[in-house]
């Protein structure tokens, strides 16, 4: 039989309460509570996270080509291994600068050394065509983002 709590086919005992102390209602949790008292904040944070993620991603592509280069027969010469490890370690340090005007700038620069790879093998090359489609989405999306918000309909 569980403590302070009474049961129609047991008997009661003698000393201990004959209903169950009642809850509290529930108030929220803490996160509930800053969450409410946290200012509005910037609206384009999220996208900010979205396009370090994606950076992310495609250093992980670009170093995914790297081991398809060493592995697919093209004997390319260190150097041009060291490019492409370069250009990735760039995607990667990338995100960095995410608040900055000229971001998006540095995205399609990134994007442009990426297509030049291609001269060292295809595969980096349509890696960086794939992702230049990518790159292109998200700015149409944050521009209409941008546009709604201006124009007060978000919802």
């Amino acid at each position: 039989m569980e403590s302070g709590v009474s049961r129609p086919d047991e008997p009661e005992v003698p000393g201990a309460p004959s209903s169950p102390v009642p809850a509290e209602p529930p108030t929220g949790s803490a996160s509930d509570a800053a969450a409410t008292d946290a200012a509005p904040g910037d609206p384009e944070r999220g996208l900010r996270g979205v396009v370090s993620a994606i950076l992310i991603l495609e250093a992980i592509a670009i170093l995914l080509g790297v081991t398809v280069i060493a592995n697919g027969g093209t004997s390319a010469p260190g150097w041009q291994i060291g490019v492409i490890l370069a250009v990735a370690l760039a995607h990667v340090l990338a995100p960095v600068v995410m608040r900055k005007r000229l971001a998006f700038w540095l995205i399609f620069l990134l994007q442009a050394v990426l297509i030049g790879c291609w001269a060292i093998d295809a595969a980096i090359g349509i890696t960086g065509v794939v992702f230049l489609v990518a790159w292109l989405l998200i700015l149409f999306m944050r521009r209409e983002f941008r546009r709604r918000l201006a124009a007060g309909t978000m919802a």
